[in-house]
């Protein structure tokens, strides 16, 4: 087999391989302490140009998403950003979490923690 075909059927399969470890990803933006879901926030996949809008039920949907730590930025309606961390296992099949703005704590001003 001359050496052309060889890298050809080497990089199809490693494509191939790839694209079998992509899932979908799912989330949620709440705020159970104010039973407040953000519908209209913006969620952006972080090293990519994906950006979602999430529903009127708070919820967001980024399809084929490779296995590994991705970054969302986040921008809610009312003018706050945040940054979250979302890790997907390899073969994990679709990805859910659920980022409730309740349990997100600034830190304080005299660093105790």
């Amino acid at each position: 087999m001359p050496r052309k075909a060889i890298r050809i059927l080497l990089a199809a399969g490693a494509f191939i391989s790839m694209a079998a470890l992509a899932a979908p990803l799912t989330g949620r933006l709440v705020d159970t302490m104010e039973a407040v879901v953000f519908s209209g926030a913006q969620v952006r996949l972080v090293g990519t140009e994906r950006s979602v809008k999430t529903d009127s039920r708070g919820f967001f949907r980024f399809a084929d998403v490779n296995s590994g730590g991705h970054w969302l930025d986040i921008a809610l309606p009312d003018g706050r950003n945040l940054r979250a961390h979302v890790l997907i296992g390899p073969g994990q099949g679709a990805a859910y979490t659920e980022f409730d703005l309740a349990r997100i704590v600034p830190p304080d001003d005299d660093a105790d923690y």
